[in-house]
């Protein structure tokens, strides 16, 4: 009797282990990029607000040889990521308007 108890609770232990929630991410990271071609606006952006309502993460990624799906965020806060990747692509010019979106 005193094994059998021992077994089911070792294998207790052990399949709780094996399923644990372990929140892993996949991190995007939008810069640096040199090779961003920029574009001739006359604008640039100046703001980005992140109007989610769940912010811990921008989405699910596809990994390994199985596609393990993974929650995926930035590597810096979404706003200043964004931000960084606009400035790139629209960079702030003297005639340029600035944007806020």
């Amino acid at each position: 009797m005193k094994s059998n108890f021992f077994f089911v609770l070792l294998l207790l232990i052990v399949t709780e282990h094996a399923f644990a929630q372990k929140t892993k991410f996949h991190i995007v990271e939008l810069l640096p990029n040199t090779t961003e071609t920029k574009e001739d606006v006359d604008f640039f952006i100046s703001e980005v607000i992140d109007n989610r309502i769940y912010k811990n993460n921008i989405g699910i990624a596809q990994k390994g040889l199985l596609n393990k799906k993974v929650l995926s965020k930035f590597g810096k806060p979404f706003e200043e990521e964004v931000l960084d990747y606009f400035k790139t692509v629209f960079p702030e010019t003297v005639s340029g308007k600035p944007l806020g979106c």
